[in-house]
C-alpha cells in the first residue's frame, strides 16, 4: 500500500490553494442556491445550499489545518465525505459561538486552541458528529430535496416538493452564516460582521443622537433621534425611546406587555423599521428573520 504523503511545504502550499478554490466554489453553490430560490424551487434550493456549506466546510478544513500542519489520511477522507463535512461545519458554528461568548472569537479559529478550547471543541465535535455524521441529518435532508423518497412498502413517502419556502430561506440563512465565519477565518471580514455577533445589544448615543438594537440575528434597528423636528411630538417620542431604552428583551417584541408592544409599534412605524431589518436582510444574504416576523406580527395586531 503506498504510504500517505507527510505534510510539508509544498502540500501546505497546495492545500490553501484548493482551499481558496473550495471557498470560490462554495461562493458560486449558494448564489445558485438563491436563484433557485428566486424562481420557487425551494427543494433544489435547499439541495444546492447544503452542498455550498459542505464546500465551505472543505475550505475551512483545508485552511486550518494547512496552517496548523497537519495533513493525513484523516483529513483526506473528511473532505470527501458529505457528512463528515456537515459535522465540520455545524460543529464549528457551535464553537465560534463559545468564542462570541468568551470574546475570543477571531483568528483562534485558525491558531492553535488553548487546552481548555480543544477540550470544549472535542466535544462539540462529537456531538456534530453523532448528529450530522452517523445519523447523517443533514444529509438524509439533501437527498430527500433531490429525490423522491420510496418506504418499504413501494409507496412514494416523500417528495421534494414537500419543502416549503420557509425551509429553503433557512438553509440559505445556515450556509450564509457559515460563509461569514469561513471568511473571517481566511481574513476577508472582521470580527465585528454582524453575522459574527453572539449576543443582541443596545447601542445609545453617537454623532446622531441615536439609538441601535444590534442583533444577534445580524440585523439592525436605528432609531435616529435627529430626525425628529416636531417639538410636541418630538417630546412624546422621545419620552418613548426613554421608555424603550429600559425594555427586558429587545430581540423578542412579542415577549413584552402591552404598553411596551405599543411602543416598540410607534418606533418601528416612526423610523420605518421594517424596511431597515429588510434592507439589512438583503445586504447580508438572509432569506428569513424571526425578528421581522415578530415585528410584521406586532403590527399586524396593534
Amino acid at each position: 500500500m503506498t504510504k500517505f504523503p507527510d505534510y510539508c511545504e509544498a502540500i501546505a502550499h497546495n492545500m490553501i490553494a484548493s482551499s481558496e478554490a473550495a471557498l470560490k466554489n462554495g461562493t458560486a453553490l449558494l448564489e445558485e442556491a438563491n436563484i433557485l430560490f428566486d424562481h420557487n424551487k425551494f427543494a433544489r434550493t435547499v439541495s444546492l445550499a447544503i452542498l455550498g456549506e459542505e464546500e465551505l466546510a472543505k475550505a475551512l478544513i483545508l485552511k486550518v489545518f494547512g496552517t496548523n500542519g497537519r495533513w493525513d489520511k484523516f483529513i483526506y477522507q473528511a473532505l470527501k465525505s458529505h457528512p463528515d463535512k456537515q459535522s465540520y461545519s455545524r460543529s464549528t458554528i457551535a464553537l465560534v459561538k463559545e468564542f462570541q461568548k468568551l470574546q475570543l472569537y477571531g483568528n483562534n479559529l485558525v491558531a492553535p486552541f488553548s487546552p481548555n478550547l480543544e477540550k470544549k471543541a472535542e466535544a462539540l465535535a462529537h456531538k456534530a458528529k453523532k448528529e450530522f455524521g452517523k445519523k447523517q441529518r443533514l444529509d438524509k435532508k439533501k437527498q430527500n430535496a433531490q429525490f423522491v423518497k420510496i418506504g418499504k412498502d413501494g409507496k412514494a413517502n416523500h417528495l421534494p416538493s414537500f419543502f416549503s419556502k420557509r425551509e429553503a430561506a433557512e438553509t440559505i440563512n445556515d450556509c450564509v452564516r457559515f460563509k461569514a465565519v469561513v471568511e473571517n477565518a481566511f481574513g476577508l471580514v472582521g470580527n465585528e460582521h454582524p453575522l459574527l455577533r453572539g449576543i443582541t445589544i443596545l447601542k445609545t448615543g453617537g454623532p446622531s443622537w441615536g439609538t441601535t438594537i444590534e442583533l444577534k440575528s445580524g440585523v439592525d434597528f436605528i432609531i435616529d433621534k435627529s430626525t425628529l423636528t416636531s417639538i410636541p411630538a418630538d417630546q412624546e417620542l422621545i419620552a418613548s425611546i426613554r421608555l424603550f431604552i429600559d425594555f427586558p428583551v429587545y430581540d423578542q417584541p412579542l415577549l413584552l406587555d402591552k404598553d411596551q408592544q405599543a411602543i416598540f409599534a410607534k418606533l418601528l412605524i416612526t423610523f420605518n423599521g421594517i424596511d431597515q431589518i429588510k434592507n439589512c436582510m438583503k445586504n447580508l444574504g438572509l432569506r428569513s428573520c424571526q425578528f421581522l416576523d415578530d415585528c410584521e406580527r406586532l403590527l399586524a395586531k396593534i
